[in-house]
This record gives structure tokens, sequence and C-alpha cells, in this order.
């Protein structure tokens, strides 16, 4: 694991189940290649909405959903 400080930024996938994601492998390669100071995770979540309500920080630059939760998140995120 990598360190990482107060200006790092999270990113993730979310999703259940999400351990089949290889995404993190791809952009933790890519943020230590071109020197970006963050992280990508894969993010566990049953339950969308109270995951982005209870998971919300400036650090948390962003999230990718899988397909499952592709539905959802566009009826809530998107304007």
């Amino acid at each position: 694991m990598r360190h990482t400080g107060p200006d790092t930024k999270v990113h993730g996938v979310i999703g259940n189940p999400i351990s089949h994601s290889k995404s993190s492998h791809l952009y933790n390669t890519a943020f230590r290649s071109t020197g970006f100071n963050g992280i990508y995770l894969p993010l566990l979540a049953d339950d969308v909405s109270k995951f982005i309500t209870t998971y919300s920080s400036p650090d948390f630059a962003g999230i990718v959903e899988n397909l499952i939760c592709n539905m959802f998140l566009a009826g809530h995120l998107c304007v």
C-alpha cells in the first residue's frame, strides 16, 4: 500500500459485487506512473444512496459505478 496524505485524492468504483473489478490495479498504476497524488479503491456498497450520503469529503474526488449501480446513480446524481 502506498503512502497517502492530506492532499491525496480518493477515487473509486462502487458496487456490489465489486471484488471482480480490475479498475484499482489499472488506475493506481496510472496514478503512480504520472505522479498523480491519488488512490483508486474498490468500494463495496449495498445501498448506493446511503454510501453517497455518508461518504462525502473534499478528498473524495469521485466514483465510477459498476453496471448494476448505473441506473440508480443516473437517476440520483445527473441533473
